[in-house]
């Protein structure tokens, strides 16, 4: 990287900072700066009690999931895309997000059981969690264990898109069945949200997501060489079945946790990948990884930001904010870059 790329990298901590800060401060409930400033300062005499409730136990815990999910998923779409050789390529790609959508959909039918109903909200939605991450590994083992038949990156790929549409279909069946309040429940999470996490998820979502950043991390080599194509890869001693293996492991820990928690999140494990190589060139894996950490980090917090509709008493859905800020500056970038060549 030049010292061009250097200065884009200082900005964009500078960035994560200031939107890290704007994400705990603003929203429907306002939080002055001097409160903002007694409480990080130790000094938190002058603060109201439910105004510390509020930044500690909710916009703190938010914002560290924003931050830690919105990597998460840019760098599973940066992993798909480079080993599958396809800029399309997301990180629901190989059937992730539509597993634990599954998951999600089998917990909540089995709600309609009037036990169920009964059972406290915490319980519920750890029920939730833990469903959803469970549909996307059993996917994800699925893959697998069928693409050992497969030497083919393209059949696992169809396989994986093949998976989807049948996944997709049984949660559409089960939402026929289901009773309406069900069906609302589940449409909330997929519209995705950060705000459902505490401090007892954040010890279970930091320390995953960063063996999941250690597993890709270990994959620069064989990433870097898969551009060159899989014959060069191999002659280059790269072990095509291990690299895999580990790749998706990497990506199903990283997008299976995120959508757990946080619901099928749009946009950002698509695009922050192009975004990053827009911004600051191909420099190797050993800078994109990071690169789409901070960069997927930096637009999680600002839809964050913004779904938390500062200036309002309503909270937006995150995808439609995801979609709606997102795709037009992808789109802008992309013609912008093109035009110049």
């Amino acid at each position: 990287m030049n010292k061009t790329a250097f200065i884009k990298l200082g900005t964009l901590v500078l960035l994560i900072l200031a939107l890290f800060i704007a994400d705990i401060k603003w929203g429907s409930v306002a939080i002055s700066w001097d409160e903002l400033l007694s409480l990080f300062g130790n000094d938190a005499a002058g603060v109201s009690k439910s105004h510390q409730l509020i930044i500690w136990d909710y916009r703190l815990p938010k914002a560290l999931t924003a931050l830690f999910g919105g990597g998460a998923l840019a760098v599973g779409g940066l992993l798909m895309q480079s080993y599958f050789k396809n800029p399309l390529a997301g990180p629901y790609v190989l059937g992730i997000g539509s597993g634990a959508s599954l998951g999600v959909a089998i917990f909540l039918m089995g709600m309609q059981s009037s036990w169920m109903l009964n059972m406290p909200e915490a319980f519920q939605n750890v029920g939730m969690v833990f469903s959803a991450f469970g549909g996307a590994v059993s996917i994800l083992l699925l893959i697998g264990f069928l693409s050992i038949r497969f030497k083919s990156d393209i059949s696992l790929l169809l396989l994986g898109l093949m998976l989807s549409y049948f996944v997709t279909a049984l949660v559409s069946l089960l939402q026929f069945w289901a009773d309406a309040d069900i069906v609302k429940q589940f449409v909330v999470w997929g519209m995705g949200t950060f705000g459902k996490t505490d401090w007892t998820s954040l010890k279970i979502i930091i320390p995953l997501t960063l063996l999941g950043l250690v597993l890709a991390y270990s994959q620069v080599r064989a990433l870097d060489a898969f551009y060159l194509g899989r014959e060069e890869a191999e002659s280059l001693g790269i072990s095509i079945r291990r690299s895999r293996t580990i790749i998706m492991v990497a990506t199903g820990l990283l997008v299976g946790l995120t959508t757990a928690y946080c619901g099928p999140v749009a946009f950002l494990g698509l695009a922050v990948p192009h975004f990053v190589r827009l911004a600051y060139g191909y420099a190797g894996h050993r800078w994109l990884l990071p690169l789409c950490f901070l960069s997927g980090g930096a637009l999680a917090l600002l839809f964050d930001l913004i779904s938390q509709n500062p200036f309002g008493d309503s909270i937006l859905p995150l995808n439609t904010i995801a979609s709606i800020v997102g795709a037009p500056t992808i789109i802008y970038l992309l013609f912008k870059n093109y035009q110049m060549k």
